[in-house]
């Protein structure tokens, strides 16, 4: 009977270990894409920079101290490792606002925007700027140090632009299946969550003209809404492994 009652205590106690041990254990939320990014090191901020409403008033004089005081403040970031990329469109635009696109090694889109409206050119409305949550399938922070040695071997320090073509369409497995047949030629390729790229994907292509890119893309889905950018960087994408 004894025997009886040392096995029952014995078995009362460990079943309410038991229930104390499983109450305690904390379950870990479920992240969302973006909040997974940011652990694994894949989260940035991209900024995006657009024609402003004082363009149209101010004169070509100003416009052309404006634009020197752009490319030094733009000089001045890609002295550090926050920008991580940038460059200017060119050639005949999908959007006509669209002026330039850069990638920085933040998390935070609202001090992202913040100081690139410190820009003159953003401080003079020339250029309107929005910033949003960036998710990269590669790490892009080799970025600073390749341009910084490629200027080293030129005995510059200049930035150099690079002719590359941007292709952006609907996130979804139709556009994934696409850029997979051009892979070999992918430099840079990322999901935007926001601003006026919500919800597409963007990819950099190792191709130089837009004729090249459609080329590509030929065979695609109409229902992806590919567009295709003609773009230049400051930094070579090439060199990235």
């Amino acid at each position: 009977m004894a025997f009886r009652t040392v096995a029952l205590l014995s078995a009362l106690a460990l079943a309410a270990a038991c229930s104390s041990t499983s109450s305690s254990v904390a379950v870990e939320p479920e992240l969302s894409p973006y909040e997974m990014a940011v652990r694994d090191g894949h989260a940035y901020t991209m900024a995006v920079m657009r024609r402003g409403a004082a363009t149209d008033v101010v004169s070509p004089s100003e416009m052309g101290d404006l634009t020197r005081a752009h490319i030094d403040f733009t000089q001045g970031l890609a002295g550090t490792d926050y920008l991580l990329v940038s460059g200017p469109f060119v050639g005949e635009r999908v959007e006509s606002s669209l002026r330039s696109l850069a990638i920085v090694d933040s998390t935070d889109a609202r001090g992202t925007r913040e100081r690139f409206c410190t820009d003159p050119a953003a401080e003079a409305g020339v250029l309107e700027i929005e910033a949003f949550p960036f998710v990269a399938t590669q790490p892009l922070r080799a970025m600073p140090s390749i341009e910084r040695a490629s200027r080293a071997s030129q005995e510059s320090g200049q930035m150099t632009l690079r002719p590359y073509v941007i292709v952006d369409a609907t996130t979804g497995p139709e556009f994934d299946a696409t850029l997979e047949r051009v892979a070999d030629l992918i430099l840079l390729r990322g999901d935007c969550m926001g601003g006026s790229f919500e919800s597409r994907t963007i990819a950099v292509l190792d191709c130089r003209t837009v004729s090249e890119a459609e080329s590509l893309m030929a065979g695609s889905s109409p229902a992806d809404g590919i567009r295709i950018h003609p773009w230049v960087s400051t930094v070579s994408l090439t060199g990235m492994e």
